[in-house]
């Protein structure tokens, strides 16, 4: 037998090694990989595609992956259609995956916005002719989904559950109760929360008495709401925003200035949480002209300081980062997670860790499976947007059944 005939046999029984292996064999050692190499194992046939996709592996992930120690992951999409989410993992710079959606009860995904994130879990908005439907959370992974009742206060035909208006997701993971989760929802002048526990909407109070429009992030932080807006009738200018608060264990005070000295010249700031203390990142200018803002516009990092009622400053993208990524104007989104702050920045997601003051930026100019139709037409409005960290579990919920949702 020649070299070529006898390497040609020896892949040949390689192969059939792998179809003789009992599948239960195949998932345990497909589970025991990192995610980003189990989501590359499901290109491998189209036999590993349907094992991975499957509820038996599942089943068996829930039995491995906590025990091991397992990064979060940030998710993002492309415009306004999700059919599928991008999954990106700011430690391995070299690869971003598909999630697809089409799991999801909903005839026409092009109408599904991804609103937040936690632990395990995805919510999404369903949008019909571009206003509010319904909000479905669903675990991506799982293929699990169930579509939450109508909110205490409902929007009106026509009305729109305007995106900056934030929705906040929060998992036991941080609440520390076994599988319960809660969302909160802050549109229609009310802000409202929907609690597994009791499977039903509680209405908190009045929503932040400011313009809509000028909401531009809320976060979750030590039992409380926090978001950023102008002063009521402040035009989104380069200059001063309030921080205000919602204590969930004092509702009834509503939302209250948090007073705290804001940088000046700032534009787009959003809110992070970073180990229980609060992060923003906004863009400042060194000063402003009367034709706007201008004069070395400049990418920040900071973090509450509480003691002394100021932003102290962490960190400034770099120079040859800015001017690649964020030239021009920047009306961007941040998601953030234990270790990292992502920000979508056009068409790529440009990430900072928070514990070696490391910078990274996703290598592709586009998206897997994008088309330049689906891109914006405005070159400094960013293509993608990201939906906060995303940390799978496999962990079954009892209100997570495709049952729950028919």
């Amino acid at each position: 037998m020649n070299r070529s005939s006898s390497t040609k046999t020896e892949i040949t029984q390689q192969g059939s090694v792998w179809d003789r292996l009992h599948k239960d064999l195949v998932m345990t050692v497909l589970a025991h990989l990192p995610e980003p190499a189990c989501l590359r194992a499901r290109a491998v046939c189209k036999y590993w595609q349907r094992l991975i996709d499957s509820e038996e592996f599942a089943a068996v992930c829930g039995k491995v992956w906590p025990k091991m120690a397992r990064p979060s992951w940030f998710l993002f999409y492309q415009g306004m259609k999700v059919e599928t989410v991008f999954v990106y993992d700011p430690g391995d710079e070299s690869h971003i995956y598909r999630l697809p959606l089409t799991f999801l009860p909903v005839k026409k995904l092009q109408g599904v916005c991804g609103r937040a994130a936690a632990g395990s879990l995805l919510c999404v908005e369903e949008r019909a002719k571009g206003f509010f439907k319904a909000l479905y959370l669903c675990d991506p992974l799982e293929k699990t989904w169930v579509k939450l009742p109508p909110m205490t206060i409902q929007q009106q035909p026509g009305e729109n559950l305007d995106p900056m208006r934030s929705v906040i997701l929060t998992t036991a993971e941080e609440e520390k109760v076994s599988g319960s989760y809660k969302v909160f929802v802050s549109s229609h002048n009310r802000t409202q929360v929907f609690d597994s526990n009791c499977s039903s909407w509680q209405s908190l109070g009045p929503a932040p008495a400011v313009r809509s429009s000028s909401l531009m992030s809320s976060v979750w932080c030590d039992n409380s709401l926090f978001t950023l807006s102008p002063p009521p009738g402040f035009e989104i200018v380069p200059q001063r925003y309030q921080l205000l608060k919602f204590n969930l264990d004092d509702p009834g005070t509503g939302w209250r200035p948090v007073h705290v000295e804001m940088p000046k010249f700032l534009k787009s700031p959003h809110l992070a949480v970073h180990r229980g203390r609060i992060i923003m990142v906004g863009k400042v200018y060194s000063r402003l002209s009367s034709h706007g803002p201008s004069c070395h516009p400049r990418m920040k990092i900071w973090e509450l300081n509480e003691n002394t009622a100021s932003w102290d400053l962490v960190d400034h993208v770099p120079e040859s980062m800015h001017a690649e990524l964020i030239s021009g104007n920047w009306n961007s989104a941040c998601a953030w997670n234990d270790e990292w702050i992502c920000i979508a920045c056009k068409d790529r997601v440009l990430s900072y860790n928070l514990r070696t003051k490391r910078w990274g930026k996703s290598p592709q100019t586009s998206m897997p499976g994008s088309t330049s139709s689906s891109r914006s037409s405005d070159p400094d409005r960013p293509s993608l947007s990201l939906i906060s960290s995303f940390k799978p579990t496999f962990r079954k919920r009892c209100l997570l059944s495709p049952k729950f949702g028919e």
